[in-house]
């Protein structure tokens, strides 16, 4: 259940000079029932936000992609954002994609529905990809193959 979330995302074309949201304040449940910050992820990574519902079959294509590879998505802070879910049914889709194997991974729950007030969608999946200077770097809304995310957190895609 998100359980505060008091910042502004700024729209602006991908790659622009607005910033995106202040990952240390932002303060959510996990879905291990554990309250959390996000500042605990390194400063100097990449972030990818996924927002996905475990039903979509989209969002379980890329759940799979993220569980078949821990390795190479370890190298960004990695957050699974989803409303409309129990605790008990995220925890047994990470279980399922194997999403626990992937470092700097959490899954959050957004109850409150910030999630599109914030990021200006609500559709399964969209993906979000942020520098580790806080700006956004590509989204992607809808289905996206994880090789092109990949291509992003390994800095190998000119953006």
């Amino acid at each position: 259940m998100a359980g505060y979330k008091d910042l502004p995302i700024l729209p602006g074309k991908e790659g622009g000079n607005r910033k995106g949201p202040n990952f240390a304040a932002l303060l959510f449940r996990i879905a291990a029932r554990v309250l959390t910050c996000l500042d605990g992820f390194n400063p100097n990574q990449p972030t990818v936000i996924i927002y996905f519902n475990p039903e979509c079959d989209h969002c379980q294509y890329e759940a799979t992609e993220i569980g078949r590879q821990p390795e190479r998505f370890a190298k960004a802070n990695m957050i699974l954002i989803t409303p409309y879910d129990s605790t008990k049914r995220i925890e047994a889709f990470a279980d399922k994609y194997k999403l626990w194997q992937v470092d700097n991974l959490v899954v959050l729950l957004d109850r409150n529905f910030q999630f599109k007030k914030y990021f200006g969608t609500s559709v399964f999946p969209s993906v979000f990809i942020y520098g580790a200077n806080k700006r956004l770097l590509k989204q992607f809304i809808g289905e996206v193959k994880m090789e092109a995310v990949l291509k992003i957190i390994d800095g190998n895609e000119k953006l």
